[in-house]
Formats: C-alpha cells, sequence, structure tokens
C-alpha cells in the first residue's frame, strides 16, 4: 500500500479548513477512511481530497437538479 502524505486530525481539519468535528462525523458514518496507529487516528491526504471532491461533485449536481426545475 502506498501512503501518502499521513496527517492528524487536527492537521487535517485545518488543511481541509473543515471542522475536527466533522471529521469526527465522518469517522463515525464511514465515509473517510483513516488509519490508526496507537492511539493516533491519521488521514491519508490524497484520499481526504478524493473524498472532498466527490462530496462537492455531488453537491453541485444536486444544486443543477434543483435549478432545472420549471
Amino acid at each position: 500500500m502506498d501512503f501518502g502524505k499521513l496527517r492528524t486530525k487536527s492537521e487535517t481539519a485545518e488543511f481541509f479548513r473543515i471542522s475536527v468535528a466533522t471529521l469526527d462525523r465522518r469517522i463515525a458514518d464511514g465515509s473517510i477512511e483513516f488509519y490508526r496507529v496507537g492511539w493516533q487516528i491519521l488521514f491519508d491526504e490524497q484520499q481526504i481530497q478524493n473524498y472532498l471532491l466527490k462530496d462537492k461533485n455531488k453537491l453541485c449536481k444536486r444544486r443543477t437538479k434543483k435549478t432545472n426545475r420549471h
């Protein structure tokens, strides 16, 4: 397995400008992959970027559908 840059929860939240609570919710619902090393939870930067892009694309599709209604 090829790991990219691994970040802690607080580093991930700060880097992507989301709250730690948002990360906790995504961990709980299983939508974001993470790695546990001892007591630390680490995130692969590329996986988080992919998740955010996928989530952004879903939001854009929903907005497009709403605006196309007559």
